[in-house]
């Protein structure tokens, strides 16, 4: 677990519980565009994209999977609905990371065979031969 801190004039800094569930270190994290979400790249061979749940008042994560290895970094897309990953296992992987609930209906800017109904669908894996 994690925890995302923010500040108010008022009441200082406050903790939010983050719930990672990875086992295995956290390697990098990077906020969307927009805020309302995060990826968190790991030794456990996935990504975490974390979200607020309001009614719970907590962080949660959904994983994209598919690694042979450590993931090292991510980036976000401008759109803040693709991901980009990149691995030790030498790949570079482009993901759906459209969040229902947090995210509006997103255009098809990869063309019609591209679903952005499932988080964590591959779009592309680019093979690099060497750590990203």
């Amino acid at each position: 677990n994690a925890y995302v801190w923010d500040f108010s004039p008022s009441t200082g800094w406050k903790p939010t519980l983050v719930l990672l569930r990875i086992n295995r270190a956290a390697t990098y994290a990077k906020w969307s565009r927009n805020e309302k979400k995060f990826a968190v790249a790991s030794g456990q061979k996935c990504c975490a994209i974390c979200y607020y749940e309001e009614e719970n008042n907590w962080w949660v994560s959904k994983h994209v999977e598919g690694f042979d290895s450590t993931v090292l970094t991510v980036s976000w897309h401008s759109s803040d609905i693709v991901l980009a990953a990149g691995s030790s296992d030498g790949t570079v992987r482009l993901f759906t990371a459209a969040v229902k609930g947090v995210d509006s209906k997103p255009s098809q800017m990869f063309g019609p065979d591209v679903s952005f109904k499932k988080l964590g669908t591959e779009i592309c894996c680019i093979k690099t031969n060497a750590w990203v």
